[in-house]
């Protein structure tokens, strides 16, 4: 086994985004001195080994065989992962306590098994795995320091042990959870279908609520992310699709009219038009039925405009309003005119000036 203590301990520090003077006066000791240990002039006295090692989220071993560590470390999570992703819960049940007793302060290796002991305890309905599954989650809570997959955080560690508490009756303490957490109210969902369970319909109906509407948005995003990217690959016929089930949902979440939805709606035939300026041979009159079909959208919205949430059918949450950069009565010439190319840009503002002049003319 390589020791590579100084390096570790600067690898360790700059992790965690701590100068050396900070981690000095953690310690006690002077800034020469961790100047010294990572520069490999000196080591630190064995008695601060341990309390490094706490300071560090990590273990003894971990900083004195760094290298050997990480690899073992990652292998050992690694097989909990896929040993948890195909299911085979009985193997994973017999090398857990083998894997955790090695590797107690690494958060990758106690995070995986919590979380396999955890979906076990679900798919089994096993409360004493259930409450051993989340004892390891928050454990791993603690050696959030260690972490480096975005796709990981605290939060989400907490909705985990949320799900565990619910399944072991501990309602009332996984809505509490869920609710702490429940920033820029990711967790909404999760929380009524809690309350449902808990009978409290009216509470679950304004979270749900606030998740469709989430959901709506979020969606809408996503599809209008996605289109550009399917358009540069060739495969319009697919943007289209995508965009044609997006307007579905959309009108199917109209109240009236002027609902927000329907100005959603008219954006995504706006773009229609945009995907259909790309082919060729170019079909003027499918381009020109889309434009003449957004127009017609944005005129039904701006009647009785809607920003609120409450203008979305289904919602019976409290009201908040939308926002958004779509513009006024000119929405269609600004989004036109974002196209790239300067001659599909002036195909489409021409046959929207025909468009207009055409619905105009009362003749």
């Amino acid at each position: 086994m390589k020791i590579k203590l100084s390096e570790t301990i600067r690898e360790l520090r700059r992790e965690r985004k701590m100068t050396q003077e900070q981690l000095a006066q953690a310690l006690g000791v002077t800034t020469g001195a961790v100047s010294k240990w990572e520069s490999g002039l000196s080591n630190p006295d064995l008695s601060l080994l341990p309390e490094l090692a706490a300071l560090f989220d990590t273990s003894v071993d971990a900083l004195l065989g760094y290298e050997w560590q990480e690899q073992s470390e990652k292998q050992a999570a690694e097989k909990i992962r896929r040993l948890n992703l195909e299911k085979r819960f009985r193997e994973s049940e017999k090398i857990i306590p083998a894997v955790l007793q090695k590797f107690p302060n690494s958060f990758r290796v106690v995070f995986e098994c919590g979380r396999c002991l955890g979906n076990m305890a679900l798919e089994e309905e096993n409360d004493r795995q259930a409450g051993e599954a989340a004892a390891l989650l928050e454990r791993a809570c603690g050696l959030i320091g260690q972490n480096r997959d975005e796709s990981v955080s605290r939060e989400s560690i907490q909705s985990e042990i949320a799900l565990l508490y619910f399944m072991q009756e501990r309602k009332e303490e996984a809505v509490a959870i869920l609710r702490k957490n429940n920033v820029s109210q990711v967790y909404s969902a999760r929380i009524a279908s809690f309350l449902v369970g808990m009978d409290r319909f009216g509470e679950a109906a304004e979270h749900a609520s606030d998740s469709l509407v989430n959901a709506m948005r979020d969606l809408f995003m996503d599809v209008t992310s996605l289109i550009p990217y399917l358009q540069q690959k060739g495969e319009r016929q697919e943007a289209l699709a995508l965009s044609a089930w997006m307007q579905q949902l959309l009108l199917g979440l109209c109240r009236d009219d002027g609902s927000y939805p329907r100005r959603l709606y008219a954006v995504l035939l706006t773009l229609d038009a945009l995907i259909l300026a790309g082919e060729r041979p170019r079909n003027g009159d499918a381009i020109r039925g889309k434009l003449r079909a957004a127009r017609a959208a944005f005129a039904q919205f701006a009647r009785n405009p809607q920003f609120s949430n409450a203008s979305v059918r289904f919602y019976r949450g409290k009201e908040h309003s939308f926002y958004d950069d779509v513009g006024g009565s000119d929405s269609v010439k600004r989004i036109l005119g974002r196209d790239d190319d300067p001659e599909e840009r002036d195909c489409l503002l021409k046959i929207w000036r025909e468009v207009c002049e055409d619905e105009d003319d009362p003749g």
